[in-house]
């Protein structure tokens, strides 16, 4: 299971890894090793945790992820084959986002008054 996370506009360091998105915004998780981070020209892709494609498993996170950001314009399709414990957060055109895997299994709470998820 994966431990505790928070997006944010600080870097929090009661946090043991802190990913800077952009200049507003920090990914602040608590297992270094569960990251796995991915570029492609303007294109970003960060899992945490773990995830493979069903129908052509990759050896690691990594390789998946890589595969992931070679075929971007089909992410959408692509991510409904995945499996594993994941929070995937990707910035394609410009915006950063955020899917969970189909499980449903990390709670997701949203601090509108501290500005964090």
């Amino acid at each position: 299971m994966l431990n505790s996370f928070e997006i944010s506009n600080i870097q929090n360091e009661e946090y043991k890894t802190n990913v800077k998105l952009n200049d507003d915004l920090y990914f602040n998780c608590s297992r270094e090793d569960l990251i796995n981070e991915v570029s492609l020209g303007d294109k970003e892709l960060i899992c945490y945790g773990y995830c493979f494609d069903v129908r052509k498993p990759e050896s690691n996170t990594a390789d998946t992820l890589k595969h992931l950001i070679n075929r971007s314009e089909n992410f959408l399709t692509d991510i409904r084959f995945l499996n594993g414990h994941y929070i995937l957060l990707f910035n394609f055109e410009g915006e950063w986002k955020m899917i969970t895997d189909a499980v449903g299994m990390t709670p997701v709470y949203i601090d509108r008054e501290n500005k964090k998820c």
